[in-house]
């Protein structure tokens, strides 16, 4: 029995070693560049960065995918999807993000003392967004819902797997205050990936959310204004999916 739990376990610390990698590489970046002497960021200084993440991430799920003797082939499961769901998919994840922003700014509205912007950009530059936006949407979704959640699946039903993977995505993070909206985010990307079966999905939402984070980074969203949108366009999305696989449902018992 023992034997059965320690590749499980260590799965799972595998994906936390990454994040906490990810996150400190930052540091060490500075570390370098404050020994060499280097204090303002240049294309050089993007460019080791980006590599540094873009290493980071695939030893790990290189990792990954030799202990549960798989192939990143098998992961990347980018199943054709109806250009209704398309549509759907987009006013869900927008709704979503805009909702996961109300409430990060509801948490920070109580003014404990947690909000801290770690940087700012005053010219977004491609490379932020290749680094704050592509690298995650394609490594942490990999990492999660095509390493994790496999491993939890043997073990656990869909719900507490997608729980349990969500809370450790939210935790990798590092940050107390965004634990909770992190968790939602995380299981409505989960949401998407089990509707449609196709991982891309997750990875266009996370990369939506990223790119929204990094542009509007000093903007507020704790207005009803952006709550309300939220919940119109997410209940939009909502319905068209219903609709779709509603339909979907009908034309095939009229084959059967």
């Amino acid at each position: 029995m023992k034997i059965n739990k320690i590749p499980f376990v260590f799965e799972i610390l595998l994906c936390i070693f990454l994040l906490i990698m990810f996150r400190l590489s930052l540091y060490w970046q500075y570390f370098v560049y404050g020994s060499a002497g280097i204090i303002n960021r240049s294309a050089i200084t993007d460019f080791v960065g980006i590599i540094t993440h873009i290493i980071s991430f695939s030893v790990i799920i290189a990792l990954g995918l030799k202990i549960q003797k798989r192939t990143i082939v098998s992961v990347c499961s980018f199943k054709k999807v109806n250009a209704l769901v398309w549509c759907a998919f987009v006013l869900c994840s927008t709704g979503f993000v805009l909702f996961k922003f109300y409430i990060n700014d509801l948490f920070y509205s109580f003014n404990w003392g947690w909000r801290t912007v770690s940087h700012t950009y005053e010219n977004i530059l491609f490379t932020d967004i290749i680094d704050t936006a592509v690298i995650p949407a394609i490594a942490e979704e990999l990492l999660f819902k095509g390493l994790l959640f496999f491993t939890l699946r043997k073990r656990f039903n869909v719900i507490i797997s997608v729980i349990i993977s969500s809370m450790l995505f939210a935790a990798c993070h590092l940050t107390l205050i965004q634990f909770i909206p992190l968790t939602l985010f995380s299981c409505f990307t989960f949401w998407v990936y089990l509707r449609t079966g196709s991982i891309l999905l997750p990875m266009i939402t996370h990369f939506m959310n990223n790119l929204f984070a990094l542009i509007l980074i000093n903007e507020s969203f704790d207005d009803i204004g952006t709550f309300f949108s939220a919940i119109i366009l997410f209940g939009v999305g909502v319905y068209i999916l219903y609709r779709v696989s509603k339909r979907e449902k009908n034309e095939q018992k009229e084959l059967v």
